[in-house]
């Protein structure tokens, strides 16, 4: 099964270290295949960098450390209203 996190559990893992979090992220990529959005990515940079900043080597070396498919998504156009 292909299994996607948000950007709040990563942050939980990546930044606070949740043991359970852990367990579970171990689970799904020991059985499962973990899918990140690059869209997804993008936003923990952005939060990391706004609330956490000494903290965003930790998430670089948890992007580099553990096995995931990464999805490249665009950002969704602001002016998709005007199209209709």
């Amino acid at each position: 099964m292909r299994v996607m996190l948000d950007t709040n559990i990563i942050i939980s893992i990546a930044v606070f270290n949740s043991k359970n979090l852990w367990n579970m992220l171990t689970e799904i990529c020991t059985n499962h295949q973990l899918v990140l959005c690059s869209y997804i990515i993008d936003e923990l940079n952005d939060v990391v960098a706004k609330k956490f900043p000494n903290k965003q080597r930790a998430v670089d070396n948890f992007l580099i450390k553990i096995p995931y498919e990464l999805s490249i998504h665009q950002k969704p156009c602001q002016t998709w209203k005007n199209w209709k």
